[in-house]
């Protein structure tokens, strides 16, 4: 079933040149990101456990709103 609100993921990784990349995916529907602290500042290894908090909230936060919206926490306006 497309949009299937069951199969919901988040993954994130450094890229080959070394940004933070997240990548959202339920059903069909697919966001790929560049991560950052909204400072512009870099996300680094000693933040993973509070940014994979960030992640998991946010991931539920785009299956209650619908998957067919970028999740408003994606826009957030302090680190």
């Amino acid at each position: 079933m497309a949009g299937d609100r069951t199969n919901a993921q988040a993954d994130f990784w450094w890229d080959p040149g070394g940004n933070l990349v997240v990548r959202f995916t339920c059903g069909e529907e697919d966001i790929h990101l560049a991560a950052s602290k909204v400072s512009g500042k870099e996300i680094k290894e000693s933040d993973l456990d509070e940014f994979s908090d960030f992640i998991a909230d946010t991931l539920f936060e785009w299956m209650v709103e619908g998957i067919d919206d970028i999740p408003s926490s994606i826009y957030a306006t302090s680190d």
